[in-house]
């Protein structure tokens, strides 16, 4: 996929509740054909036509996808906002589940400067409101990539899965007071 693509995921979310973003997905090749991008990456999950381009049928892992895209919209679920942060990529949030964390996540990166607003709710997401988002992010696009790969150079000083296996290995062996815990 080309660097300037931009990808959509939908985390876990497709399988809690994946009709909403079925019936938005057939916009997103006609919204990123008007935005003059490709897709980077879509989920079988969501809907998309067999044999599309970038069509992802088995799962990849972050690491292996988000490197190939300039923008990545998403859900906003903490695993895949936190992924696509510690990557230093820009993030067009739209929140599936108003009633999780999605929404506090989406208003994070906003009010941060790491992707475009308003925030949008899939039940008032249309074609138009999509491509007015990310027509924001693409515009914005070297800003918006500047603050996150500012953030993802700090999640990956921050150390924090070697920083949580310790901590988990520290308080498994017991005996331990609260000044010990390496924080």
């Amino acid at each position: 996929a080309a660097s300037d693509s931009v990808g959509s995921l939908g985390g876990s979310t497709a399988s809690l509740n994946p009709q909403p973003l079925k019936t938005h997905s057939s916009n997103f090749d006609a919204v990123l054909q008007k935005a003059g991008r490709l897709p980077c990456a879509r989920s079988a999950s969501l809907g998309f036509q067999e044999g599309a381009a970038y069509e992802l049928t088995h799962p990849i892992s972050h690491s292996e996808l988000l490197p190939h895209c300039a923008l990545v919209v998403h859900h906003g679920g903490a695993g895949t906002t936190h992924a696509v942060l510690a990557a230093g990529k820009p993030s067009a949030v739209i929140p599936c589940v108003p009633c999780s964390d999605q929404p506090f996540w989406a208003e994070l990166v906003v009010s941060r400067g790491l992707g475009p607003g308003p925030v949008l709710s899939i039940a008032d997401l249309t074609a138009a409101s999509l491509l007015r988002l990310l027509e924001r992010g693409l515009d914005r696009l070297d800003e918006y990539t500047a603050a996150a790969e500012k953030l993802g150079k700090r999640v990956a000083a921050e150390q924090g899965v070697f920083k949580a296996a310790e901590l988990l290995e520290v308080c498994a062996l017991g005996d331990v007071a609260e000044n010990d815990l390496p924080l």
